[in-house]
């Protein structure tokens, strides 16, 4: 046994190496427990995929639109890097995407402990609903189809089971559907499908929050990304906003032009329209007071004095 001596105390290492050595069931069992918990958590959460593109966004106005500024008309410009930024992350922007990919629809296939989301192209069913975008668009909804033969299957909502066959007309609480298969080869007997609907502000609020978008220094570049448990679906989201802000962007560009080329129209007519009353004035003016254009009459003069020299000659 060592003995060391701090401040006139003596310490002995056995017995402090005794008192912790008594706990060291508890010290073995909470490493396997942190290991398992680490385990559990890489095995069970669901794998995070990042998408990231890039856009240029234009730093100066088109030739046409530079040509209306120089007149002195407002014409809307590009902005700045952080307008653009605000704009793509717009909730009116990132609703447009959600209803063209129809985000608030999910499909997920059930595991042991968890349920994992997968595309919709990998779904062997394909969802007709028959009310519309708006309607659907404010509900949300959990139901699981089993697949039970080429031809039918069952619809589970909660605790009720019900059959039914591809095609069949299904009311539920979110509006009717038709299920049909999107191929019979696809089908599978036994397989589980579960379809998660969810109102379309919540899932605009969650995509508003995922994607982050940030400029490249020194550029007018903007680098898009995002991360989601479906690699394709959230490749397709980048890509979808990408096209509905150069969309907008064509149709607030059509807007301004149009918009300007009515306004210069209006005014060349309102300026036609005041020449025409001033030479209609002086037109009266003339007849009015007995004027006689000078300028007329000198030519009359000349041409007759050119007449009468050649008589002569």
């Amino acid at each position: 046994n060592e003995t060391f001596d701090y401040n006139n105390q003596s310490i002995n290492i056995r017995e402090e190496f005794d008192k912790y050595l008594y706990y060291w069931k508890w010290f073995v069992l909470g490493i396997l427990i942190s290991i398992l918990s680490v385990y559990l958590n890489l095995r069970y959460t669901p794998n995070q995929y990042q998408v990231s593109a890039t856009m240029l966004i234009e730093g100066s106005e088109s030739s046409e639109l530079a040509a209306f500024s120089e007149l002195g008309l407002a014409v809307k410009s590009n902005g700045s890097l952080e307008n653009e930024i605000e704009l793509l992350k717009s909730r009116t922007l990132i609703r447009k995407v959600v209803e063209d990919l129809n985000l608030n629809v999910s499909y997920y296939g059930e595991g042991r402990f968890i349920k994992t989301e997968f595309h919709k192209s990998g779904a062997s069913i394909r969802l007709n609903f028959l009310s519309s975008k708006e309607e659907l668009g404010k509900k949300g909804g959990l139901f699981k189809i089993i697949i039970t033969s080429k031809d039918e299957f069952i619809l589970e909502v909660g605790t009720q089971r019900k059959q039914y066959v591809f095609g069949d007309k299904i009311t539920m609480s979110f509006g009717d559907l038709i299920i049909t298969p999107t191929s019979i080869q696809r089908l599978v007997i036994g397989s589980e499908i579960i379809v998660q609907l969810t109102p379309i502000e919540g899932v605009v609020s969650k995509y508003r929050s995922k994607i982050q978008i940030q400029a490249i220094d020194g550029t007018r570049i903007l680098r898009l990304t995002l991360a989601d448990e479906v690699k394709l679906k959230a490749e397709e989201i980048i890509n979808n906003l990408i096209l509905q802000y150069n969309e907008d962007a064509i149709y607030d560009k059509g807007l301004v032009l149009e918009n300007t080329n009515d306004f210069i129209n209006e005014r060349i007519e309102i300026i036609n329209n005041d020449l025409s009353a001033i030479e209609l004035g002086v037109e009266s003016f003339k007849k009015e007071n007995k004027l006689v254009d000078i300028g007329s009459e000198a030519g009359i003069a000349i041409s007759g004095r050119q007449g009468i020299e050649q008589q002569i000659v």
